[in-house]
């Protein structure tokens, strides 16, 4: 499997930057449904929340441009944003997916809320028709 992540944070991007690239919960199912049809993504994950937007696919062959899915998705140049943006790949993209879970890259330390949402996606939150098994938003 070949795993790619993308995403801007409290540390790396200003308020208004953050708040351009955040998707609200009313459209997480529509971004995932458009994330899954993205050429080279088989299964992802989206993370929106008021300090992190955080975009994980599952690639063929890691051939995802996720640059190119933030371009569609939100129609701006990711060239603005290029400055903002972190990428990690492989076992640094899940690496990172558990520091987030466990807090340990939030502002506050030990924060439970990504933990909790984590452990509650039993099935996925967007409708099967529209998602992949392993496909989730939160």
């Amino acid at each position: 499997m070949k795993f790619q992540l993308i995403g801007v944070n409290h540390k790396t991007a200003p308020v208004d930057v953050r708040e351009r690239l955040a998707i609200p919960e009313s459209k997480l199912a529509d971004a995932m449904k458009r994330l899954v049809q993205h050429p080279g993504v088989d299964e992802g994950l989206i993370l929106s929340t008021c300090n992190r937007v955080e975009i994980l696919a599952q690639t063929k062959n890691g051939s995802g441009d996720l640059r190119a899915f933030l371009q569609s998705y939100f129609q701006v140049d990711p060239g603005k944003f290029e400055a903002h943006l972190y990428e990690y790949h492989e076992k640094d993209a899940i690496l990172h997916l558990f520091r987030v879970a466990c807090s340990l890259d939030s502002m506050v330390v030990g924060e439970p809320r990504f933990w909790v949402r984590l452990r509650k996606l039993t099935l996925p939150p967007v409708p099967w028709e529209q998602s992949t098994p392993n496909s989730i938003c939160f």
